[in-house]
This record gives C-alpha cells, sequence and structure tokens, in this order.
C-alpha cells in the first residue's frame, strides 16, 4: 500500500478535492517514467513538454521537463 498526502489551501470544498485527487490518480495510475539525457541545443526549460521517440528504445511518449542544468 502507498499513501500520499498533499495540502492545497485553495482547495474550497470536499467535492473539488475528491475531484483534484481523482485527476492526480488518472494521471499517474500507470506508473511514472523518470530519465535524463544530454544536449547541445539550447532553449529547454523546467515546464515544457518533450516528445520522445525511439524505434531503438521503443518509446514514443510526451514527458514534462521538471529540471534543465546549464
Amino acid at each position: 500500500m502507498y499513501e500520499y498526502f498533499k495540502e492545497d489551501k485553495t482547495v474550497k470544498s470536499r467535492e473539488e478535492a475528491i475531484q483534484l485527487a481523482q485527476a492526480e490518480i488518472e494521471a499517474y495510475k500507470n506508473g511514472i517514467n523518470e530519465g535524463y539525457f544530454l544536449t547541445d541545443k539550447t532553449g529547454l526549460r523546467s515546464g515544457q513538454i518533450i516528445t520522445i521517440q525511439s524505434d531503438y528504445l521503443n518509446i514514443n511518449e510526451s514527458f514534462l521537463i521538471q529540471k534543465v542544468d546549464l
């Protein structure tokens, strides 16, 4: 069993909290993929969505960039 606690003071009702929790469960129901890569291209920043397509790795998915190190 896994548990998770998130406090959000902007939620105004129990119904809104339930909707947000259900949306989060739906978003993460298939697990979280994490990874990193190195590039010499400029312009990437956290918050962007990037699509990775690789026949070699059998990947064709979009990912949220969490962190960019310069």
